[in-house]
């Protein structure tokens, strides 16, 4: 801090430098995910990848490993949200197209077992013979609600849409 007061540049007393394998060491890219993105906003998309509009608009992204679906509502045309893009029930990918359009109301369905989740929420709308899966009984409305797709915080500002991973 004394050289930066006095106006004298940080000088390093000798170069250093790190060694390769660091730039692409699968391990610590894993900490830095871990570590640098995960509970930090990133920004995911340039917010005209979801223009206002085309209401309903959405993209899908991998993110640090995670499948991410971002949805601009179609009812909320000024509100993005962002989803794991799983479905909860065996972990398959929901939505498999890179971008599209749903109309205010549409669902999002799995295509293993039919699951529905309303696009706009991310709310568990339907689950075809629910009775027959474990934990969802024929009155089972808080078992589904507790299925509802994963929400991530997302706020769109600057132009980008960002997202805690």
């Amino acid at each position: 801090m004394a050289l930066l007061r006095a106006g004298e540049p940080q000088m390093e007393p000798a170069a250093t430098t790190l060694p390769a394998d660091r730039y692409h060491d699968a391990g610590v890219l894993q900490r830095e995910i871990r570590h640098v993105l995960w509970g930090s906003p990133s920004p995911l998309a340039h917010a005209s990848a979801l223009p206002r509009a085309r209401a309903g608009s959405y993209i899908t992204h991998d993110a640090a490993g995670l499948p991410v679906v971002l949805h601009r509502d179609a009812r909320e045309p000024d509100r993005v949200r962002a989803y794991l893009n799983v479905c909860r029930h065996r972990g398959t990918r929901l939505v498999t197209q890179p971008r599209g359009t749903k109309r205010a109301g549409a669902r999002w369905v799995c295509p293993y077992h039919g699951w529905q989740y309303k696009a706009a929420s991310g709310q568990l709308t339907r689950v075809p013979d629910g009775y027959g899966f474990e934990g969802l009984p024929e009155d089972g409305a808080v078992a589904m609600a507790a299925r509802n797709l994963t929400r991530l915080r997302c706020v769109e500002r600057h132009g980008f849409v960002w997202v805690a991973l």
